[in-house]
């Protein structure tokens, strides 16, 4: 194989079949191997970080949208009529969460009226307050 020219299609054959066979200096071993190995490492390392980082939760507490939730939901189980009730609230702190707000549902005669409430959620439990 010593009179294949170099670039030619069969010395590429020649090359290819040595890589193929383990003969060749690429074969799985030497610099090639152990650069794929030295970049994978901290790729996976740092892949591994920003799974950690973005995925993990930072609590187990409710974020603001749950806390709002957990609170119309105590406060709707105090109403007559739970199915007309038209919430607004806002929320403020951060576990515990203070949420205060108003809601518009109807009474045992059917009339439409408002009550205002402050809710306080720790966690999952949610303590509601009627204010007058």
């Amino acid at each position: 194989m010593s009179d294949l020219v170099e670039g030619s299609a069969e010395w590429i054959k020649a090359e290819q079949a040595k890589v193929l066979s383990g003969r060749g200096a690429s074969a799985g071993s030497g610099f090639g191997r152990w650069a794929l190995i030295g970049c994978g490492i901290p790729a996976a390392i740092i892949l591994g970080l920003v799974v950690i980082v973005v995925v993990w939760p930072k609590d187990h507490s409710p974020r603001v949208g749950g806390a709002i939730v957990a609170c119309e939901n105590a406060v709707e189980t105090m109403l007559k009529s739970p199915s007309t009730a038209r919430f607004n609230s806002a929320a403020s702190g951060d576990n515990p969460w203070t949420i205060v707000g108003s809601v518009d549902s109807e009474n045992s005669f059917g009339a439409t009226v408002r009550a205002d409430y402050q809710c306080t959620v720790s966690g999952t439990r949610a303590t509601v307050n009627f204010l007058e």
